[in-house]
């Protein structure tokens, strides 16, 4: 399981720079993903 640090500092120099450019869409669509699931789950109680 590849380990994402949403902190930029902690992310590896080594890394080619279109692999930090993926990862860092990664995170920004995985947070993405989450907050949709957040407003999707106060959706839901709101209507229950």
């Amino acid at each position: 399981m590849l380990k994402i640090s949403l902190k930029q500092s902690e992310q590896p120099a080594v890394l080619p720079k279109h692999v930090q450019c993926a990862v860092v869409k990664m995170q920004q669509t995985i947070l993405r993903v989450q907050r949709q699931n957040h407003l999707c789950l106060l959706r839901t109680d709101y209507l229950e």
